[in-house]
């Protein structure tokens, strides 16, 4: 007897198409969860980097002294002093020199819930335009969101506490 004129067993056949029908339904799950991932880590990116270009942002105005910028960049206690016109409570050196977060690079741990963000960034500590007396710290930054614009409102040296 030949094998074309051999019937295959029904049950053989079921469980053949219940075995495709798995197969389709298990890579459709994957297709989905993949691309489901990997729009939700574009979104998380694009959102971080909001929050990174808004420290950045904050920290240039306040680096140049534009008080204006600096302010519609900022919430909290942060816009307080701002606020006060002297501008000498966020970042000061022991000589009295005015100092600022020359640079900020390396952003880490970025949490956002909601209207809420922090982060860490490495940053630079100095007098603009004296990088001799330049130091390197961790700082973290604590963010709001009004108006879909995210404004830097606690900036804090990671090691003391303070902002130097």
């Amino acid at each position: 007897m030949s094998l074309r004129n051999k019937q295959i067993p029904a049950t053989w056949v079921t469980a053949g198409a219940l075995l495709a029908v798995l197969a389709l339904v298990i890579a459709a799950c994957g297709w989905a969860g993949v691309f489901g991932a990997s729009s939700e880590v574009a979104s998380r990116d694009k959102s971080t980097k909001g929050v990174e270009q808004a420290v950045t942002g904050f920290l240039t105005s306040y680096r140049d002294r534009d008080w204006t910028a600096a302010s519609d960049r900022s919430c909290g206690d942060i816009r307080i002093q701002l606020l006060d016109k002297e501008h000498s409570g966020l970042i000061s050196t022991p000589t009295t020199q005015r100092a600022a977060i020359v640079s900020a690079n390396d952003f880490h741990y970025t949490q956002i819930d909601g209207p809420v963000a922090t982060t860490y960034a490495r940053v630079t500590i100095g007098v603009p335009g004296d990088p001799e007396g330049n130091t390197p710290a961790i700082a973290f930054f604590a963010l709001a969101q009004t108006d879909n614009t995210w404004k830097v409102c606690t900036a804090a040296n990671a090691a003391t506490g303070a902002l130097q």
